[in-house]
């Protein structure tokens, strides 16, 4: 049964429109979608679009001969890991992994630069220096357009013309950071948040960035999932705790997934406010769950063909034991409140709960959303709806002692509790 339940699992995924694309393009293949949606965060996100985009993506990689091999996870037929290649640079030819969606964006759209292979060769450099493509293209964004209003110089920044899209500047920067090459780069090197601190000035409102993580390059003032689920993740606001794809609709099989968790398939639109708290909710049980059970979150809430039932059948038939969906989602319910116990042990609280400053406070310029943001009464309006479903208290954000006994979990997290 087992078995026979896997290779149900293979073929479903197979046939998942999602799980095509990642295959075919990877993650970067939703590039073209989020353009023409007003969604792409370009020019450390003071834009939703940018010209040239096409040179980022996922298609153009492949039908211009860059894509040179995919590469699977053991026993997974998706193979969505990129192996790449320039062609023409003039700082020769590039051999690396990747690029991903958060690479092409971070170290290209957001710099302003849509140059093929110089993100190549910046996806490059950072694998080879060990430094995360998102944190770094963010950082770097930031330094432009500070440099750009007028408020950094090339003095101040050991002579590098900052403007955006300076694909040489970029380059010679990200070397200089790994290094802390120079008084500049030693400042970008310790993150958003204490550059801008730093340089002061008011930069702090451009500075991409919640609880000194820099965010995942999603334009949260008009995808309001990703708001909610961004201004409450423990880390900060990136898609690693959970991933609300689903909520933009872009396959039946993604819409399927909203009409299970909301009864209605017509609230996977990102601009709506209605449901976000479910959908947030329900996602971070997913991705927890598919994580300790050591499928890839992909699979689950990127395509959808692992899914709570044969996830929890396949934890069944493989110790023998009774196990239904409402278990499953409770284990991964039971991730998300130990992760904020931890962090309300060490002095979180509701107001730690937010979005970078431009997200909610500058509305999107252009395009099909133009006007949109996600300002602090409509956070608190989504922050109050998911407390609820948590059973958390509202007005703190810390977990009710009522709710940590539902869940198991008085013993280990009942002294940062609150009585109700």
């Amino acid at each position: 049964d087992y078995y026979r339940l896997g290779n149900e699992v293979r073929r479903a995924l197979a046939g998942d429109a999602g799980s095509e694309s990642l295959y075919k393009w990877g993650t970067s293949g939703s590039i073209p979608g989020l353009n023409d949606m007003g969604m792409l965060a370009s020019y450390n996100f003071s834009r939703v679009s940018i010209e040239g985009a096409e040179n980022l993506s996922g298609q153009h990689l492949l039908d211009e001969g860059y894509l040179i091999g995919r590469e699977s996870c053991f026993g997974c037929s998706t193979a969505c890991h990129r192996h790449v290649r320039s062609l023409t640079h003039e700082w020769g030819r590039v051999r690396d992994s990747g690029p991903e969606l958060e690479t092409v964006l971070s170290l290209g759209a957001e710099c302003g630069i849509t140059d093929t292979e110089a993100i190549l060769l910046a996806n490059r450099l950072c694998n080879d220096l060990g430094m995360d493509t998102i944190s770094a293209g963010h950082v770097i964004s930031w330094a432009m357009e500070t440099y750009e209003r007028g408020i950094l110089d090339r003095e101040q920044t050991d002579g590098l013309d900052l403007r955006f899209g300076n694909i040489e500047a970029q380059a010679t920067l990200l070397q200089r950071i790994a290094h802390r090459e120079g008084a500049f780069a030693d400042l970008l090197a310790h993150g958003t948040r204490y550059a801008a601190e730093e340089v002061g000035r008011d930069s702090w409102k451009w500075a991409i960035q919640a609880k000194g993580l820099e965010q995942s390059a999603v334009d949260t003032r008009a995808a309001k999932s990703y708001a909610l689920a961004f201004a409450v993740n423990p880390r900060g606001p990136d898609h690693l705790m959970t991933e609300t794809f689903a909520e933009f609709g872009f396959t039946q099989e993604s819409r399927d997934v909203i009409r299970e968790i909301t009864g209605d398939e017509n609230y996977a639109d990102p601009r709506l406010l209605e449901k976000r708290a479910e959908i947030v909710r329900w996602h971070e049980d997913v991705y927890g769950a598919t994580e300790a059970l050591g499928f890839c979150v992909f699979t689950s809430t990127a395509a959808f063909a692992v899914n709570p039932k044969n996830m929890s059948r396949f934890f069944s038939l493989g110790l023998g034991v009774p196990f239904d969906e409402e278990q499953l989602l409770l284990g991964g319910r039971r991730m998300v409140t130990i992760e904020r116990c931890f962090n309300v042990r060490e002095g979180a609280r509701r107001q730690d709960d937010l979005l970078p400053w431009r997200m909610m406070n500058e509305q999107v310029p252009s395009g099909p959303n133009t006007g949109m943001v996600t300002d602090q009464e409509m956070l608190d309006r989504l922050l109050d709806q998911y407390y609820a479903l948590h059973g958390w208290d509202q007005p703190t954000a810390v977990p009710l002692r009522s709710t940590l006994e539902k869940l198991g979990l008085g013993e280990l997290c009942g002294d940062v509790a609150l009585d109700g």
